[in-house]
């Protein structure tokens, strides 16, 4: 249970700072496209867990942008599922934190 306690509080740290990596620069309110940043955390065990982090070019410091969190199904990973469905969700002016499972994709575990 303690473990299950550890990684989940691992797990809610990865997500704020997903978040707050959503708060974009000056500059971004001007650009034309969304932005994207790969991040790499480590669980409470030193587990690498990826996580791409997507801003709509909408979104700015005056106007941050709400968030959807993504995870893919069983066997896949985080950059399986990058497109349409991601790509909708940043024209609707959504950010996304889309993250690979332990021992999916770049993330390490099992």
């Amino acid at each position: 249970m303690e473990d299950l306690m550890r990684k989940s509080v691992a797990f809610v740290a990865a997500i704020a700072l997903a978040a707050a990596l959503l708060t974009p620069v000056s500059a971004m309110a001007a650009a034309e496209h969304s932005a994207e940043d790969v991040v790499v955390v480590s669980d409470a065990d030193g587990t690498e867990i990826a996580i791409t982090v997507f801003r709509p070019a909408t979104a700015s410091k005056s106007s941050p942008a709400p968030v959807i969190l993504h995870s893919h199904g069983w066997g896949g990973s985080r950059t399986a599922a990058i497109g349409g469905e991601i790509e909708a969700f940043l024209n609707a002016g959504f950010g996304v934190v889309s993250i690979d499972q332990r021992g999916h994709g770049a993330s390490g575990g099992q």
